[in-house]
């Protein structure tokens, strides 16, 4: 008839919260009247979620405290959170009027409880997919290459896997075989996505149901277009995708505030879709944390989660130490710890609480399953050169032109920082151009005839005697005050030599490859196949899979 209870410290992470709830199922039921607190230490991002859980499951008396809470920033908030008297043992009589009282309400409380969790499932019901948010910090910093990387492992692990690009912006023309051959607009990222791993189970009409084309704000904000068609339209995509596929994979556009003006920013439809993000930002230390601190803010906003962090485009020579560096930052500023930081991270916490609980506290120390779910960064990708180098497909949309001639070198890339620009006399570039690699990409002015005849020389005396030639000739001149000869333009033809001409400056076409980030594209089969190899092996899909699985269970 009376009831022992003691304060009780806990330790603990996002997975276990079932577990205690049945093991200690009677020291926490509501039906006890002590004071005593039980005291969750606990990652930043998992207090809110839990909080949730307990209050509509178990009763009122648990204080959660978060890392930077104790023993991190300082004492200040341990000291307020953290009683300055000790809890003392304490002894009730459980009158039977207050038992059955209680006991009522437990009943009412779960009843309303496992209603709500079926109405819920009732709701859900054709969303019984996971979904990982790709989003990025700004533009160029990988998230194509990256979703193909995710879409790649996933596949390995998953039946069918879904894509969708809910909102998208550089867009081309297909066809749907469910509207009957109707085209269709979608991102050019589906296309790639689509062929690349054969999703024949999705149909390109629920893959980009929004998209932005130039001109969509202006429309948008003179009411030709309204907010809730455009997110009735992800939501109904999302939920075909989820009918037909395992797990889903949703990429971002731009940096996650993107979108904002049409009501439609990563963050937002993330939320809306219940999916958990994986943010990437470029190599660094201080200025991709604060670009990541920026876009982790909007997603506290609206009420994101974030399943980790990808640092993207690291310096091959700083690779450890960015990957070292990045790991404490985001420790000790986000609140989540990685996983060897962790008990050198928790005891000083430990001895912080014993000191204002030293009597009277039964402690436990809850350890389960510790690897991966404390971690955040679930990728640190070095660098590739490859993957920046632009083919000559990419000049060409660069451009808006395309070969003279030479179409079979279509696909060869070439290094940026290896363009030469030829401003000396023929036998000097000659020189050149039989002492430098047989990959480089050359530029001259329109109207430099003998440099036009030597490269073309050139081209058939390494065929004649059976080398390979490789190099690329761009003739540079502004259109309208420099043409290309007529016939210059035959012999070109002719002779097969791989030949561009663009109408732009030889300093503006500098400018605009220097410039230019080439994108991945279903025809350039090559490089995506090695963007997929160098990034898949970085990525710990375990981890996110764990952390999805991990929120679920709530």
């Amino acid at each position: 008839r009376t009831v022992k209870v003691y304060s009780t410290l806990v330790l603990c992470q996002y997975s276990t919260i079932r577990k205690i709830t049945e093991e200690w199922r009677f020291i926490l039921s509501p039906r006890l009247p002590f004071r005593g607190k039980i005291f969750f230490i606990m990652a930043h991002s998992s207090v809110s979620a839990v909080n949730q859980y307990f209050l509509r499951r178990i009763s009122l008396r648990c204080v959660f405290l978060t890392a930077q809470d104790v023993g991190v920033v300082g004492t200040g908030k341990a000291i307020l959170q953290i009683p300055r008297r000790p809890y003392s043992r304490l002894t009730y009589p459980l009158r039977r009027q207050e038992q059955q009282h209680l006991h009522r309400k437990q009943q009412h409380e779960h009843q309303h409880h496992y209603q709500h969790r079926r109405n819920r499932s009732e709701r859900t019901a054709s969303k019984k997919s996971r979904c990982i948010y790709v989003a990025a910090t700004k533009q160029h910093v990988g998230k194509t290459t990256t979703s193909l990387a995710f879409l790649s492992g996933l596949q390995k692990r998953f039946d069918k896997v879904g894509f969708i690009k809910p909102v998208g912006q550089q867009h081309v023309t297909v066809r749907s075989a469910e509207l009957g051959g109707k085209e269709v607009r979608v991102d050019k990222d589906v296309t790639l996505m689509r062929e690349r791993f054969n999703l024949s189970h999705i149909d390109y009409r629920y893959m980009s149901p929004v998209i932005i084309p130039p001109g969509y704000t202006k429309d948008f904000l003179d009411g030709k277009y309204n907010e809730a068609e455009q997110l009735q339209a992800i939501q109904e995509s999302y939920d075909a995708i989820c009918a037909t596929s395992d797990i889903v994979l949703a990429e971002g556009t731009g940096h996650v505030a993107v979108g904002s003006i049409v009501q439609a920013n990563n963050a937002r439809v993330a939320k809306m879709l219940d999916a958990d993000m994986v943010l990437i930002a470029n190599g660094g230390l201080g200025s991709a944390f604060d670009e990541l601190m920026l876009n982790h803010c909007l997603c506290q906003h609206h009420g994101v989660r974030i399943a980790g962090v990808i640092i993207n485009k690291v310096i091959p020579a700083k690779y450890e130490q960015t990957k070292n560096y990045m790991s404490k930052a985001l420790m000790f500023n986000w609140g989540v710890p990685l996983c060897k930081f962790w008990y050198s991270y928790c005891f000083p916490m430990i001895r912080l609480i014993l000191s204002y609980l030293h009597r009277g506290l039964s402690f436990f120390l809850i350890c389960h399953r510790v690897r991966g779910s404390f971690g955040m960064q679930v990728g640190c990708i070095p660098d590739r050169h490859f993957l920046g180098c632009p083919a000559i497909a990419d000049l060409e949309r660069l451009f808006k032109t395309k070969l003279l001639a030479g179409q079979a070198h279509v696909m060869k890339h070439y290094s940026v920082s290896e363009i030469n620009l030829v401003t000396t006399s023929l036998g000097t570039f000659m020189e050149t151009l039989r002492s430098k690699p047989s990959r480089t990409l050359y530029l001259c002015h329109v109207t430099r005839n003998d440099v036009i005849l030597g490269f073309l020389g050139e081209y058939q005396r390494r065929l004649q005697i059976g080398e390979s030639f490789e190099s690329t000739l761009v003739l540079c001149g502004r259109s309208g005050h420099y043409n290309l000869s007529e016939d210059m333009e035959e012999m070109i033809k002719s002779w097969g030599a791989p030949v561009l001409h663009v109408g732009y400056s030889t300093h503006q076409a500098m400018e605009m490859i220097d410039n230019y980030t080439p994108k991945l594209n279903s025809d350039d089969t090559h490089r995506v196949q090695d963007a997929i190899e160098h990034y898949e092996k970085y990525i710990d899909f375990d981890q996110v899979l764990q952390r999805i699985s991990d929120k679920e269970d709530v």
